[in-house]
């Protein structure tokens, strides 16, 4: 399974992640770790709640909650469903 935000960040400048975190609410660090897969055996699932937040931060419309998140995905009101 591809890796949305992994790609998201690598299309950034560092200026563009400070800024996007901050949007998000969170830091740049935060977003790495979640993006490298920190606590979840290299695979992206972050909580329904973090997606969310990175999907609303999103203006591109490129990261979509479920695909972050395994809770989201299995949602029967995902949009990509």
């Amino acid at each position: 399974m591809s890796n949305p935000l992994k790609a998201f960040l690598a299309s950034k400048t560092p200026e563009e992640i400070v800024e996007f975190a901050e949007k998000a609410g969170t830091s740049p660090g935060t977003l790495r770790l979640a993006a490298q897969g920190y606590k979840t055996a290299r695979a992206l699932n972050i909580s329904p709640a973090f997606a969310a937040r990175l999907e609303a931060a999103d203006t591109s419309g490129s990261l979509l909650r479920e695909e972050m998140s395994d809770v989201c995905r299995a949602c029967p009101y995902a949009c990509s469903k």
